[in-house]
């Protein structure tokens, strides 16, 4: 009987204990060390994102993806920067989140559009490596 008294203790203790998360207002989530308690009430961590200087997208009209090298800052409520290819030709910019539909590329963060495609570089990166298995 005495088990089960010191079983229901720690228990209760254990359900006592408030949830503790990161707290922090830092541009860089590795400077985020400060550990906080959180009310009673609070059931889960969260993190918000803000960019409070504005996104930044590269900015460009092009054929040859190599020659977009503008970088802007996007106005309030673009959220998103964004690419789209038509007709040979490449357009960087800034979007809002709820116009990303295809044929229009969006990611988030900063300078996330800038990426060259790798399409068939990689399809042969793959091919070269089945056939080294097999051979």
């Amino acid at each position: 009987m005495k088990f089960y008294g010191v079983l229901l203790l720690l228990v209760t203790l254990s359900a006592a204990y408030a949830l503790k998360c990161y707290n922090c207002i830092t541009s860089d989530p590795k400077d985020c060390t400060s550990i906080g308690t959180c009310p009673p009430n609070w059931d889960r961590c969260a993190t918000i994102e803000m960019n409070a200087y504005g996104l930044k997208c590269y900015l460009c009209v092009t054929s040859n993806p190599k020659d977009c090298t503008l970088i802007g800052t996007c106005a309030p409520g673009l959220d998103r920067c964004a690419t789209i290819e038509m007709n040979g030709n490449i357009i960087k910019g800034c979007e809002n989140s709820a116009l990303c539909i295809s044929p229009i590329k969006c990611c988030k963060g900063d300078l996330c559009n800038g990426a060259i495609p790798t399409g068939s570089s990689v399809l042969l990166l793959l091919v070269s490596s089945i056939i080294a298995v097999f051979l």
